[in-house]
């Protein structure tokens, strides 16, 4: 009994450790190489319109607080515009006077570039209901880090920057 444990326990202990730093490893690449970003919660989004056929919007400010409910690679949501910025100074949006936004997303999973967030919104605007689309990067962590990049609206054809802070 004592010879077979000695002429075996190497294998033995080599397998057990070999499956132990397989396991870690697997379970590393798959919670940062692999995990997808976690959009679920209440954002505060800002949009600046850096070029628009309408002029009074260029440079315009928008705030929105927005809030996302994931599903694996989808997500979906419900906001309304909370204030603006814009040459004739800062309005708040209150109580009656928000918009409010439909939204529709997904993540495209990427392995050799940063994950992509695409985004549909639709609102109703003063005179019409028009669209914004959004191309984000996830900033910082995964689970808690910004969105931030580029959107296009067919209100007044306009385009500009976006970022995304998390509230909750």
């Amino acid at each position: 009994m004592i010879e077979f444990l000695n002429q075996y326990w190497p294998n033995l202990a080599g397998t057990v450790t070999g499956g132990i730093i397989l396991s870690a490893l697997f379970f590393l690449l798959k919670e940062r190489l692999f995990s997808l970003p976690q959009v679920t919660g209440v954002w505060e989004v800002q949009l600046i319109t850096e070029k628009t056929e309408y002029n009074p919007f260029n440079g315009l400010k928008l705030w929105y607080q927005v809030t996302l409910i994931q599903n694996v690679t989808t997500f979906s949501g419900i906001g309304e515009l909370d204030r603006e910025c814009s040459r004739e100074g800062t309005r708040f949006y209150i109580k009656n006077g928000r918009r409010p936004v439909e939204i529709q997303g997904t993540i495209e999973k990427r392995l050799t570039k940063p994950d992509l967030i695409h985004i549909l919104w639709s609102e109703m605007g003063s005179e019409r209901r028009f669209s914004n689309a959004f191309t984000l990067n996830v900033s910082g962590s995964k689970t808690s880090g910004g969105l931030w990049g580029r959107y296009t609206s067919t209100a007044a054809k306009s385009t500009g920057h976006s970022s995304w802070k998390r509230i909750t």
